[in-house]
This record gives structure tokens, C-alpha cells and sequence, in this order.
């Protein structure tokens, strides 16, 4: 007839009932866990007195802190890490959830993958820099994302007149946010029912996840400046996460421009011959 939870395993301290009644309790029902809990079912025939299933204990471990130089604890993935020193990542880790503290910064070293089950908390003050090649990755496409993440992507060696091809990993970020030095009327996105480009004027739109958009380099750009013609572009905003759908048209040709949409890498192989997308997506990554 519902389903219960509380703090303590006979149902005593902070009870609380969850109109549900399927027999499998959604991760929805249960809503966000922030300490351990304990759930069950409480099932009742006509008038008869209720009767309660073996309750099922949610374990929330304690997070791991970084402060003074040092983990207070082993890093796994069943654990959350909070930051309160700014930390450079440069080997692949793996936990439960991540918080960046006010005023301190997380760094994630090119090639490394930073992996987290659920969400990453970034408090105002705080940073979270994912640079170029470098993966920030959530297991769970539920997680809730809070505070401004910083992926870095650079592109290959440009002149004043080359393109190059983004997509963005963070929510509301504009073209113009991405390169502001380009001339105004460069920055287009791909009408694939007319198979034609569409120019975005002063890149004013705001860039859609899994929508693929084409810059030119910024005015006066060479392979002989300090970079020697790479492009350093910053996203700052939310990170992308979870199943982001993008519709396939086909008009008067059959391209469209489309991108990946997190601040990871992805697998190609599976993406290209994912059930869902066989048939309809091939051609050049």
C-alpha cells in the first residue's frame, strides 16, 4: 500500500512514507540519499493489520577530504571526495560523488579521466578545470550537476581563415563565449533539411548539446603566434550528462552536423553501432 524510510533499521527516528505503490521502488520514489537510509515496503490485505518486508539499508560512506596536501582516506568508487585544497588530478580516479570547496580549484591533467557515480558540487568561488584530452565522467545519467564546471578543448594549428568544428560539453554557453575575436558573421550552424549553412550572427545563439556548430579562427590568427596557431577554447558552465537525444533529418541532402555533447571522450565503435543509431548515423567522425 506504500513504501517507508527512516533513519535506523526499526523504522523509529525520521520516518517517512512514499505514496508508491509499485513493486519495485523507483531511484525517483526515493528521491536524493544524502546519508544512510533504510527502506521497506508495507503491505496490507483488506483490514488486516499491515505488514512490513525486511527493511534494506542504503549505505552512504563518509566522504574522503583533501586538505593540508593529503587524502584523509583510500579513494574508491563506492566513496564521495570532498576538495578543500586546490588539487591537481594526474592519474584516472574513480569515486562516488565530487565537491569542490569555495575558493579552492580541482584540476584535471590532460589525459586523465576523473569518473564519478553521481553528482559533482562545485560552490560558488570554487573551480573544477578539465583540460584538453582530460574526461570528466558520471556513471549515472540521473545525476544532478550543481556549479560551473572549465573544459578546455584545443584545436589544431589554424590560420586567420580555417574552421574548426565544436560542440559544447556545458550547458549556456554561447558561440561568441567560445571565440570572441572571430569576425561576427563566421560563426554558422548546419540546416540539414535545406543541406545548407546557417549563419549565427555575433555567435549570439546559445549552443545546444549534441548540436554541431563551425568557427573560424579569431581575425589575425597564424601558426606563428605564441601557440603557433592552436586555439585554447573554454567552456565554463554545468556539465552535460546523462541520454541527450539529437533528431536526424534528411532533406534535399542527407548531411547533418551534430557533436558530442560531454566533457569526455566517446566510444565511437559503440556509438556507431548502437541499435538505435545503426542504419540511420555512418560516415566520418
Amino acid at each position: 500500500v506504500k513504501w517507508q524510510s527512516a533513519a535506523d533499521a526499526e523504522f523509529i527516528a525520521d520516518v517517512a512514507d512514499i505514496p508508491a505503490t509499485s513493486a519495485v521502488l523507483s531511484p525517483s520514489d526515493m528521491g536524493t540519499i544524502e546519508e544512510t537510509r533504510y527502506f521497506r515496503a508495507v503491505v496490507q490485505n483488506g483490514s488486516c493489520y499491515p505488514e512490513y518486508t525486511e527493511p534494506v539499508q542504503i549505505t552512504v560512506n563518509e566522504p574522503i577530504v583533501y586538505s593540508g596536501g593529503a587524502w584523509s582516506g583510500l579513494l574508491t568508487e563506492t566513496k564521495p571526495i570532498i576538495v578543500e585544497d586546490d588539487l591537481v588530478v594526474v592519474d584516472d580516479v574513480t569515486v562516488c560523488s565530487c565537491e569542490v570547496r569555495n575558493g579552492k580549484t580541482l584540476t584535471v591533467n590532460p589525459g586523465v579521466t576523473l569518473s564519478v557515480a553521481t553528482s559533482v558540487v562545485v560552490e560558488t568561488g570554487a573551480q573544477l578545470i578539465i583540460n584538453d584530452s582530460a574526461s570528466l565522467i558520471q556513471r549515472s545519467e540521473t545525476a544532478v550537476n550543481t556549479g560551473n564546471v572549465e573544459v578546455r578543448r584545443d584545436t589544431q594549428p589554424m590560420k586567420t581563415y580555417d574552421y574548426t568544428y565544436w560542440s559544447s560539453p556545458v550547458q549556456g554557453n554561447t558561440l561568441f563565449q567560445l571565440s570572441p575575436l572571430t569576425t561576427s558573421d563566421k560563426y554558422y550552424r548546419f540546416n540539414p533539411v535545406t543541406n545548407n549553412w546557417v549563419s549565427i550572427p555575433n555567435g549570439a545563439e546559445v549552443m545546444v548539446p549534441g548540436n554541431g556548430y563551425i568557427v573560424r579562427a579569431p581575425q589575425g590568427w597564424a601558426v606563428t603566434n605564441a601557440t603557433s596557431g592552436v586555439y585554447s577554447a573554454a567552456f565554463k558552465g554545468i556539465p552535460n550528462n546523462g541520454t541527450i537525444p539529437v533528431t536526424i533529418q534528411k532533406g534535399t541532402g542527407t548531411f547533418n552536423l551534430i557533436g558530442n555533447p560531454y566533457p569526455s571522450a566517446i566510444n565511437i565503435d559503440s556509438f556507431l553501432t548502437d541499435p538505435g543509431n545503426m542504419g540511420i548515423v555512418n560516415g566520418t567522425i
